[in-house]
């Protein structure tokens, strides 16, 4: 007797533990993909308003502040939504090839978010960009245990058509 087998052989059915994190893990992505979209949105009014009581810059700096900022929200949700589609597809397919390719999106992603909300030299738009990302740490050691759940490593000599 081998090790137990997490997803099975076609022919076989997969484990509840293993069928739990796969499901779990679609739903955790889906719910964090409306969190932040419309997070986003309801921030970039807030944003606004915060950005009205700066009264010691210029009026121009102010505008052009908001549009690069609001323009940063709006480009760090379609990469969200595009990795978060990835990873969904990823995840229901089990694909052994998809899978390392969605966590490494989700890395280059989230690293161009973080790198963001760190050059803003805002402290609106490092809190509120933050309120965006509570949930990625749990995103990504799922989606990293969905991987090793997956691999050939732990499914051992068994072949998986």
């Amino acid at each position: 007797m081998g090790k137990k087998v997490w997803i099975g052989n076609r022919d076989e059915q997969p484990s509840k533990v293993f069928l739990f994190l796969k499901y779990g893990l679609i739903l955790i992505i889906t719910l964090n993909m409306i969190y932040e979209t419309v997070l986003s949105y309801y921030i970039c009014d807030f944003l606004k308003d915060d950005l009205a009581t700066y009264k010691h810059q210029d009026e121009i700096w102010i505008r052009e502040f908001y549009k690069t900022s609001k323009n940063f929200f709006v480009f760090t949700v379609i990469l969200m939504i595009l990795v978060s589609a990835l990873e969904i597809v990823s995840v229901y397919s089990n694909s052994r090839i998809l899978v390392p390719l969605y966590l490494f999106g989700f890395l280059l992603e989230w690293s161009f978010e973080i790198i963001g909300i760190y050059c803003s030299n805002d402290w609106n738009v490092m809190f509120y960009k933050i309120l965006c990302e509570l949930g990625r740490p749990l995103i990504f050691i799922l989606g990293t245990s969905f991987g090793y759940f997956i691999s050939d490593f732990y499914q051992g000599d068994m072949q998986i058509a």
